[in-house]
């Protein structure tokens, strides 16, 4: 597979990726019957696969700063997949050595998203 097209795949999942979140998490706060539970282990497959949805915590009750939030984190996250796109890609069609970054950032990534209380 091209890079060009690697990189495309990877861009649309950084987009459609928020977009799904955002979806879930309205489903979720129209209806009261979700266990608190439920709202950790989505707010921690959130954190994972959206990790600049944390801009989303400066959003209050107006909408339209809400709405420039949202489209910001997702041109954010956008640019996370892309570069963790590229890094797989020549990682796995140049040299072995550049999965070491990506491997390497997701984990500490996460590891600091996941130990947040």
């Amino acid at each position: 597979m091209r890079l060009s097209k690697f990189l495309q795949w990877f861009a649309l999942s950084g987009a459609v990726v928020p977009m799904v979140l955002e979806l879930m998490w309205w489903l979720i706060n129209k209806s009261s019957s979700w266990s608190l539970n439920a709202k950790i282990c989505l707010q921690k497959i959130t954190l994972v696969l959206w990790p600049t949805s944390y801009g989303m915590l400066a959003a209050t009750s107006d909408r339209v700063l809400a709405i420039k939030l949202f489209l910001l984190t997702t041109l954010g996250n956008v640019v996370l997949y892309t570069v963790l796109g590229m890094l797989l890609w020549y990682g796995l069609a140049k040299q072995r050595v550049f999965l070491v970054v990506p491997i390497a950032l997701l984990s500490v990534i996460w590891w600091w998203l996941l130990s947040l209380h």
